[in-house]
């Protein structure tokens, strides 16, 4: 299957595609998790909140990931951008605000597409393009234990982070930060 897999940067060109994409995977956040100042109420929200809020940062010139296209057709969705961005992150996990380090917020497959290696083509693809962006460090949020169901795994399997050369920085609740460096050449 990877032979057919594609990763596209997240652009003005492609922000009609995340949308649809979203809407086919049943996904009523579009992403938007990391840019709402608490997790209070998030429940609440609605659809239609989180996809003007998602418009909203593409007005505004951000398009904060990649998607991953099976032919033509969008199977999966990475957000990462410089962690800087992400203020409820860097409070929820007690880091430190650098723009040097790149965080992976949220991975999403399609249920069709799912279990078949598609979250690992796409943090593979991903890792070098985010260095050549100018990271030093990747950082991500997968969840503790070996209790993971799909729900759980909105910020990506730890078994993938693990075969991408990712290590535990520390444990915040139930979720662990992991995270790769650039290697010096």
């Amino acid at each position: 299957m990877s032979a057919e897999l594609k990763i596209r940067a997240l652009s003005r060109d492609n922000a009609g595609e995340f949308f649809d994409f979203h809407e086919r995977a049943g996904n009523w956040c579009f992403c938007v998790g990391w840019w709402t100042k608490t997790w209070d109420s998030w429940s609440l929200r609605t659809t239609e909140q989180n996809r003007s809020l998602r418009a909203a940062l593409f007005e505004k010139g951000i398009f904060d990931g990649f998607l991953c296209y099976y032919g033509t057709q969008v199977v999966g969705w990475c957000q990462v951008g410089p962690a800087s961005r992400y203020e409820k992150m860097l409070s929820q996990f007690d880091l430190a605000a650098d723009d040097r380090v790149w965080a992976i917020g949220c991975i999403l497959v399609h249920p069709d597409f799912r279990r078949r290696g598609i979250s690992r083509f796409m943090i593979e693809q991903i890792i070098p393009k985010v260095f050549k962006l100018g990271a030093e460090t990747i950082i991500a949020l997968p969840k503790t234990g070996g209790d993971e169901d799909s729900a759980d795994l909105w910020n990506g399997p730890r078994s993938v982070f693990e075969c991408c050369g990712f290590i535990e920085t520390k444990v915040v609740g139930t979720r662990k930060v992991v995270a790769l460096a650039r290697v010096a050449r």
